[in-house]
């Protein structure tokens, strides 16, 4: 099983694709290919066209206050 110690899981935190160009994420999955396997992305802000793409995760303390805040409303009501 030494094999399968360097494979990365997949973190269950939420992130965001940024665009390369303009950093924002205006990036919306593009067909190249009907048999291609190949990540294809097109930014409606700067007309980015490409493969590459930032993958940012979003701050875990943000998420558990929006949780709380939830919770806190539910038991008001």
């Amino acid at each position: 099983m030494g094999i399968f110690k360097d494979i990365k899981r997949k973190s269950k935190t939420p992130t965001i694709r940024l665009c390369p160009n303009c950093e924002q994420p205006t990036l919306t999955r593009t067909a190249v290919g009907q048999f291609t396997n190949v990540d294809y992305f097109t930014c409606s802000n700067c007309n980015y066209q490409g493969s590459f793409y930032i993958e940012v995760e979003l701050p875990q303390k943000k998420k558990d206050e929006n949780q709380n805040l939830k919770s806190e409303q539910i038991k008001k009501d």
